[in-house]
């Protein structure tokens, strides 16, 4: 009998999610099988979604450590496609939409129901993105840092370098912001302190790491675990840790919990990533926090074992 390992999950509607995603994943997967010419970045970048969601769903309701693995797996392979493809998607058709109040003229104020027409809204739309141009959103920092975890997460650091060689945002990015839902600054930084990290460049990741302000809690988090990885700092990156899986822990018990709140995969990947470094004093990292399921970490043969 399969337990789930977050309490309260819905099983009826992640069994649903599974098979939606599951079959989302085959349809592409036949997709990409008939294009001689290879995939689109699109359809990668679809796939990796994919693969990440039944990672996670697999883990709540209780599938084994191998399938959570092998979701996560296909799931950085597909990111890598995504970013090696960079340049191939033309922009998606986005059309911005401004409204401008009207006022009303004294002579329809005279009449309540002209005036209240009057006081609608005149609408003016335009391409956002030169439609000749590539998208470069598909490969924001936001996801290549999800990647990078992704790849560290399930053993391949050299994967996760290859990630971190193609992670970049150009200069005139419209999708990076202060409060961007695609990637905002914070993140774009953090990202590429973890990318310089894993190339074995300190100097540089250490001054990406300092360009972040204290705004983003879990950024912050994330931010002094490179920064422990740099200094081979066990107690710094132990600290920073809990704090992280502390503010997880909140989100994820909250009414508004999303699939990304079942694993913590920043945590994991760090994790990963101390491990593999071989810091000293790292023994007595949080094994028993349901958010984060060291066992993802063994060895593929030992994760077949279970």
């Amino acid at each position: 009998m399969i337990v789930p390992r977050i309490k309260g999950i819905d099983q009826s509607w992640a069994a649903q999610l599974i098979q939606y995603n599951e079959q989302s994943r085959l349809e592409l997967l036949r997709e990409l099988g008939e294009r001689p010419e290879g995939g689109t970045q699109l359809l990668y970048a679809m796939l990796a979604d994919h693969c990440h969601d039944l990672g996670l769903l697999h883990y709540a309701i209780g599938s084994s450590i191998k399938q959570v693995r092998d979701s996560f797996a296909n799931a950085a392979q597909a990111f890598l496609h995504v970013f090696e493809l960079r340049g191939t998607q033309p922009n998606f058709d986005v059309t911005l939409v401004k409204l401008r109040p009207v006022s009303p003229s004294l002579s329809e104020m005279d009449d309540p129901e002209n005036a209240a027409n009057a006081q609608s809204t005149k609408v003016s739309s335009g391409p956002l993105r030169q439609r000749d141009r590539s998208d470069d959103s598909l490969t924001n920092s936001r996801t290549g840092l999800r990647a990078m975890y992704l790849a560290l997460t399930v053993d391949q650091p050299d994967l996760a370098r290859k990630i971190a060689k193609m992670v970049f945002d150009p200069s005139n990015a419209t999708y990076i912001g202060p409060d961007s839902v695609v990637c905002t600054v914070n993140e774009q930084h953090l990202a590429y302190g973890l990318k310089l990290y894993l190339l074995e460049d300190p100097i540089n990741a250490e001054l990406q790491l300092r360009m972040i302000e204290n705004e983003e809690p879990s950024v912050n988090h994330q931010a002094t675990m490179i920064k422990a990885l740099i200094d081979q700092n066990p107690q710094a990156f132990l600290s920073a840790l809990n704090e992280l899986l502390s503010d997880h822990r909140q989100q994820a018990e909250s009414d508004t919990r999303g699939l990304e709140w079942f694993v913590s995969v920043p945590g994991l990947g760090l994790s990963a990533a101390a491990l593999l470094a071989g810091i000293d004093g790292l023994e007595s990292l949080p094994d028993e926090n349901i958010y984060l399921p060291l066992s993802l970490l063994q060895s593929m043969n030992e994760a077949d074992r279970e």
